[in-house]
């Protein structure tokens, strides 16, 4: 389940950093003629890879079709990659009313895409499932249940998006539409559903209240003498699997708290096997694990926002991708995408598949401690733990990332029953690693965002843009937005004279261009003496205005020209001009608009 979480993530990352404005190179029936046959390319890869697990196993395992769904779940991330970024579907999305305004909308089609590629899995390896899984469900059903389950890892997603929605549109508050109000909004948003949203999942997997008898009577005294609340005790079938033999807990607050249990466990555990169980699942609250797997998906947010900037501009400077950075074409945009995502998705798979894995296998061995605490005895959990490896296929011995094998957790539990010392140790241990993780996370976010505000960073941004756009100037000749951004960097930079020399060079190719224009009557209106010349300035600004009526930035250099000009009452009338345009106002226009009603003021005293 780790591991289709951490592919839904890394699917949803090459999803969201891909632009959508890029025309791709191709035809658009070429791209849609490729688009089909990569689907028909990948089911056949997924037959093949079933026909011979098949025809390998006599008698698969379940173990054996997770570890052959889990193969073809990571096969598929290239071919989503390819429809991203090869055919860029985002592009033809992108004429969909609201799909660019909307994260939800945009987040809904790019699962929508990866479940096609899970639903050829499922399709593909029916027979499969079914010799593993001793069940002779219909492929109708197969393929209902497998979406609702996965389905559960959505939810999630699509309601942190809509919650996205709703902060940007709906409230007025600024903050939230800048860059960091929208990764506080994220993280609040993700927060709310981790206390308050966990009953839209229990709902699409369609888990059941455990029905009034001698299980749920035990197990609610149980929690009653421990003093643990819920809000139910549910029935949970994985897959629609009647053998599944697994129990979980989700839920934050006792109000949205849920134990979810198999119908299976419940019947080949003992009353205290079972209630080892329970205590366990009750460890991972007692112990605060749910907080610190929220504390510690929260920490990647934080330290992907605060390095962003620095490793997209670590790879714009790399002197062989300038020129890509200074073209505009699909293969270009492409490319440089793909190359600042997959520092990215290292970190993604280094810091969840290692760094995640270990504190998650260790929380769960301080769950087993907790059951030991609390029932005096490992026999108990030993025994569950015995029979859920020998009827799951003896699986004893088999270990993943994220769990510590059955063998390992029931010697340790043994070990820690026989010397308390052991299970003290382990938990001092853990303690200071999670203090040691949480440390790091604190001084790497503020490192990035030091860097980040730093002038260093600033200067560096602007070396690297300018040798993009001079690089672009030499090589689009054609191309007037480069003319204007060259000519708006070097005035950042100071270097007014070179500036100028762009812009007019500019200007002789490109009369009509608002933004070339723009940019020079900006020069015009803010250079030092001797190349400061307001009336100029005016008149370049005022056919700007013309050309692009719309454009807030082109009325506020007109509101600049007018101030250097002198005449105040036109540049309040442009201020607010682009004040109008720009909803809600940027604080840089009303800064603007202040500066200029001081000086009326000042005028007129």
């Amino acid at each position: 389940m780790y591991g289709q979480i951490i592919r839904f993530i890394i699917v949803v990352f090459l999803y969201v950093v891909k632009p959508a404005d890029t025309k791709p190179f191709m035809n658009p029936w070429l791209s849609v003629l490729l688009f089909s046959l990569q689907f028909g390319l990948f089911y056949l890869l997924c037959k093949v890879v079933f026909v011979r697990h098949t025809r390998r196993t006599i008698s698969p395992s379940v173990e054996d079709y997770f570890r052959t769904e889990v193969l073809l779940g990571i096969i598929s991330i290239p071919f989503f990659a390819f429809v991203t970024y090869g055919i860029d579907i985002k592009y033809f999305l992108s004429f969909i009313p609201g799909f660019k305004a909307s994260m939800t909308i945009s987040n809904a089609f790019a699962f929508l895409l990866y479940f096609t590629y899970l639903c050829l899995i499922w399709f593909s390896g029916y027979e499969f499932f079914c010799k593993a899984f001793h069940t002779n469900v219909s492929i109708r059903n197969h393929l209902r249940n497998q979406i609702r389950f996965y389905s559960g890892f959505v939810i999630p997603w699509l309601v942190l998006s809509f919650f996205s929605d709703i902060v940007n549109y709906a409230l007025p508050w600024k903050f939230f539409k800048t860059e960091g109000g929208h990764l506080i909004s994220t993280i609040l948003g993700f927060v709310i559903f981790s206390f308050f949203g966990v009953g839209f999942i229990v709902k699409t997997w369609q888990c059941k209240p455990l029905p009034r008898g001698p299980k749920r009577d035990l197990i609610e005294r149980f929690l009653k003498a421990h003093q643990f609340s819920v809000r139910d005790i549910l029935l949970w079938t994985p897959l629609a699997s009647e053998r599944d033999l697994t129990a979980g807990i989700m839920g934050f607050l006792p109000r949205f708290r849920y134990i979810l249990i198999t119908p299976a466990l419940l019947e080949v555990l003992s009353d205290e096997e079972l209630l080892s169980v329970i205590a366990h699942e009750m460890g991972h609250i007692r112990k605060f694990h749910m907080p610190f797997y929220l504390a510690f998906f929260t920490g990647y947010i934080l330290i992907v926002y605060a390095f962003s900037d620095f490793v997209i501009l670590w790879v714009l400077s790399r002197e062989k991708l300038i020129s890509l950075a200074a073209t505009s074409d699909f293969f270009s945009v492409t490319v440089l995408a793909l190359l600042t995502t997959i520092p990215f998705l290292i970190f993604l798979l280094v810091y969840f598949r290692f760094i995640f894995g270990y504190f998650s296998r260790n929380c769960e061995r301080q769950a087993d401690l907790y059951t030991l605490e609390l029932l005096g005895t490992p026999l108990p959990l030993t025994n569950s733990l015995r029979k859920i490896a020998v009827l799951s296929g003896n699986v004893g011995n088999k270990r993943n990332w994220h769990h510590y094998s059955i063998i390992e957790r029931i010697e340790f539990i043994q070990e820690a029953g026989y010397n308390p010392s052991v299970g003290e140790a382990h938990n001092k241990k853990l303690a200071t690693k999670m203090k040691i993780w949480f440390l790091v996370v604190v001084l790497l976010v503020i490192c990035g965002l030091a860097i980040k505000k730093s002038s260093w960073f600033e200067r560096a941004m602007l070396d690297t843009n300018l040798k993009v756009v001079a690089t672009a100037v030499n090589q689009s000749f054609w191309d007037p937005r480069f003319y204007a951004a060259y000519g708006g960097y070097l005035i950042e930079k100071g270097s007014y004279e070179y500036a100028e020399k762009v812009l007019t060079r500019g200007l002789l190719l490109f009369k009509d261009d608002p933004e070339i224009l723009n940019t020079l009557a900006w020069l015009y209106a803010t250079a030092p003496p001797p190349l400061r010349n307001p009336a100029r300035a005016v008149e370049l600004a005022e056919k700007a205005t013309k050309l692009s009526p719309e454009s807030a930035h082109i009325w506020d250099t007109l509101a600049e020209a007018y101030y250097s000009y002198g005449s105040y009452e036109k540049a309040l009338e442009a201020i607010n001009k682009a004040i109008d345009l720009n909803s809600p106002p940027k604080d840089y226009y009303l800064k603007q608009r202040e500066k200029i009603q001081r000086r009326l003021i000042k005028k007129s005293s």
